[in-house]
């Protein structure tokens, strides 16, 4: 297999004004950078808890030993301990859930499977995904007895289901359980196809398309294969599918959700992170502009011009952005919120009397005005609004752990998680409900009843919002002490959050959930949980110092990504697991270790989610990747945005060392070969080229991390200036603009990264810089008090 072929790197031709384009290799600033090998990573320093249910391991275990004797048994001989092994695996998912996951190299484990990239003790599945890949691995005969053996008691199943379907699906928002146990207890036979794709035309049919592409892509696997009833049957509804993709609204934090184009056209868009191949031959693919100046639009301060006395501004807080569906653009800063218009032509904002409008969250909620406290060396604490493009969800404030002096303790409480609706340009945002600690508060804006005729309660003062009686939501049964850590996503009408136990929930019999990491999926509508799984235990860095500030806050989980084809959230913890789960019913695909750094080393940023690039169809890993930079780690790692590969890998590339890096803008995916079956596990050795933020010497630099090992400094920052957040795409995928800490840059990635285009960032007395949004034909730079506005240039 040929290496991707590194691109020319040029010394850039930057003004001297802005970068350092006089600086040479007799100064030794442009040597390369070594960077890792596969095998760098050295032994895992790691011992975060993988999702294990035990009986479902022992009952793995127990069919595995029963298959090797089946193997080992005479043709003659073989039913019996065949049928052993089919019976336990069953078993392992009839008593089990579907966020519940089992260990791939347990110490019992009697039937091993490949592991081409030597990550199996250090990785987790769902129970299903366990089986499935077993069932996957046998003959076709095998197959076949499996399916014989359990194809009765699955059809029983089916028409169960089929007669109650009027009592128990009701809401058509709602999946049915008797359906969904159809297809998670029978895998591979005729009735869990029929299950899913009943699912299927339920989640369409309630607008839920990523929970459909989930459904569909389990009916495939399901399906007999051959069948031309079965092919005609899944080709429609993916014909239904993709239409509902196309019209499918929402916005991924810190970019737009585009779709991967192979042309560098600007009426087309690339994958977020992707960059495009380069291609100097053509003006118009090389992403430069005929006017190549930005115009600045507007400055703003996210909470007005004047401080109020307790509101601290921390290094560890940041600003976040979400764009309803008509290019309304929500910024949420740590004490309140930020409403920018766009104007008809959607080149600029609206501004003056129908203006900018600010919210506070006191004001909005009727809640007392949350305050943030957050350390860099705990991840930070980044404000980040999620949109469905109507609606939009905030995460306020912190929560507080609990605390025991003598013989009295004080629980621990949770912070606020809170919907808007968006409204009339003079009223943004119309509040929908706020909850805490399974406490909830519907319309709490206003001095009024709730819309529900069962809650007797009150709203609209600072103190009746969460403290009458009554309002607790009746599927919260996690009890109290919740933190709802910052990012959170939605899709398909269900917003999924992250929480973080704070300590016991109080009560002689609670439960103390210190540190577990936890995913919800709430209905956007009503907050209603409609599943969670617990994910990890927060175990701390290494050195077991420093766990956040002034070791009150441990650290603060990764921002949310749905990757919306497949139906799969990916969820980043920065405590030591990486994990993939279906947006459909919170099944867990696979999990895993990433290697720990210690506190006294630097790692990623932790406070974005994965970047998510699309691979070559032709390459040797096709499909979308998923980059982590992990908070808690040196390396990141490109992993499946969707499940795990059924010949037992799960690595795309090798990891790649952080070194002097400080967060990765993009990525250049593996190129097209010939000589890799089609979907086969790809050579450790391939690598993408990535583009990173970082330093090179005493200077800030784009570095370019080439397929070979070298990484190679591209451009440099002014003496004065350094990176101040992340970076963003336009829709060609061919420039890259990022903010620094006195100015905005524009880089032609198709020219070696060359600057072609630049704009000083004005100080409103809250800092300058911050992180790089582009939606439309606008780029909005997001410092902690304080919005940048720029409309891009054009041709």
């Amino acid at each position: 297999m040929q290496a991707p072929t590194a691109p020319s790197l040029a010394p850039p031709r930057l003004p001297v004004t802005l970068l350092f384009a006089a600086l040479t290799a007799t100064n030794g600033l442009a040597a390369p950078i070594a960077t890792a090998r596969a095998d760098e990573e050295g032994a895992i320093q790691n011992s975060a808890p993988l999702p294990a249910q035990r009986s479902a391991e022992e009952a793995l275990a127990a069919g595995d030993a029963n298959w090797a004797r089946a193997t080992d048994a005479a043709d003659r001989n073989r039913s019996g301990p065949r049928n052993a092994a089919f019976d336990a695996w069953r078993e392992a998912l009839t008593t089990s859930s579907a966020g519940d996951g089992v260990r791939l190299a347990p110490a019992a484990d009697a039937f091993r499977f490949p592991d081409p990239d030597d990550t199996h003790s250090r990785r987790a599945e769902g129970v299903a995904e366990a089986v499935k890949r077993r069932l996957f691995s046998l003959s076709t005969e095998d197959r076949s007895a499996w399916r014989d053996r359990f194809d009765s008691l699955a059809r029983a199943a089916w028409e169960r289901a089929l007669a109650s379907r009027d009592s128990r699906l009701g809401d058509l928002s709602e999946t049915s359980a008797s359906l969904q146990r159809v297809e998670r207890d029978f895998p591979f036979t005729p009735s869990a196809a029929r299950a899913a794709l009943a699912l299927f035309d339920l989640s369409l049919e309630a607008g839920r398309p990523s929970a459909a592409g989930a459904w569909l892509a389990r009916a495939s696997q399901h399906a007999p294969d051959g069948e031309r009833e079965w092919r005609r049957a899944l080709e429609s509804r993916r014909s239904a599918l993709d239409l509902a993709l196309a019209r499918r609204t929402g916005q991924d934090h810190t970019r737009a959700t585009q779709a991967v184009s192979p042309t560098l056209s600007d009426q087309e868009s690339a994958a977020p992170g992707n960059f495009a191949p380069r291609d100097t031959d053509d003006q118009a693919s090389s992403g430069l502009p005929d006017d190549p100046l930005l115009h600045e639009v507007t400055i703003q301060r996210i909470t007005g011009l004047t401080r109020r006395s307790d509101e601290p501004f921390g290094l560890g807080l940041t600003s976040g952005i979400a764009f309803f569906e008509d290019g309304t653009a929500v910024i949420q800063g740590a004490h309140g919120l930020l409403s920018l218009s766009p104007t008809e032509d959607g080149k600029g904002l609206v501004l003056g009397l129908l203006g900018p409008t600010r919210t506070l969250y006191e004001e909005l909620f009727g809640i007392h005005q949350p305050v943030a406290r957050a350390a860099p060396s705990a991840g930070g604490w980044p404000s980040l609004p999620a949109t469905d493009g109507q609606r939009v969800a905030l995460v306020m404030g912190r929560g507080e752990p609990g605390r025991s002096f003598r013989d009295i303790e004080t629980p621990a409480v949770g912070n606020a998680l809170g919907m808007c609706l968006q409204g009339p340009k003079s009223r943004p945002l119309q509040p929908l409900w706020v909850v805490r600690d399974g406490i909830v508060a519907y319309d709490p804006s206003g001095d009024r009843r709730s819309r529900r005729d069962d809650d007797r309660m009150r709203f609209g003062t600072l103190t009746d919002t969460f403290s009458r009686d009554g309002g607790r939501l009746n599927s919260w049964d996690l009890g109290t002490g919740w933190e709802f850590q910052p990012g959170p996503v939605m899709a398909d009408g269900t917003l999924f959050v992250l929480a973080r136990g704070l300590g016991s929930s109080g009560g002689e019999n609670a439960e103390d959930h210190t540190d577990e990491v936890r995913l919800l999926a709430m209905d956007a509508r009503t907050a209603a949980v409609r599943w969670s799984v617990s994910v990890t235990k927060e175990r701390g860095l290494l050195d077991g110092t420093a766990r956040g500030e002034g070791g009150y806050y441990a650290s603060t989980t990764m921002p949310l990504m749905i990757e919306r084809t497949t139906g799969t959230l990916l969820v980043g913890t920065n405590s030591g697991l990486l994990a993939a789960y279906s947006v459909a019913d919170g099944r867990l695909l696979w999990a895993f270790r990433n290697q720990r750094r210690r506190v006294s080393e630097g790692g990623w940023p932790g406070s974005r989610p994965p970047l998510v690039v699309e691979a070559p169809e032709d390459s040797g890993a096709p499909g979308r990747v998923a980059w982590f930079t992990p908070f808690d780690s040196g390396f990141c790692y490109a992993l499946p945005a969707g499940p795990a590969p059924l010949d037992g890998s799960l690595l795309r590339e090798a990891p790649r060392r952080r070194d002097d890096a400080l967060d990765l803008a993009a990525v250049l995916p593996l190129p097209p070969t010939r000589q890799n079956p089609l979907g086969a596990h790809p050579s450790l050795e391939e690598r993408s080229t990535l583009v990173l933020l970082g330093r090179h010497g005493r200077h800030s630099a784009l570095l370019v991390d080439h397929p070979g090992g070298l990484r190679q400094p591209a451009a440099y920052l002014a003496p004065d200036d350094r990176f101040a957040g992340t970076a963003a795409l336009d829709a060609s995928g061919t420039r890259l603009w990022l903010a620094g800490t006195t100015e905005v840059s524009g880089f032609a990635a198709a020219r070696d990264f060359s600057l072609f285009s630049a704009a000083p960032l004005a100080s409103q007395g809250a800092g300058t810089g911050g992180n790089t949004v582009r939606r439309g034909e606008l780029l909005y730079i997001l410092g902690r008090d304080t919005v940048w506005v720029f409309r891009l240039p054009g041709r």
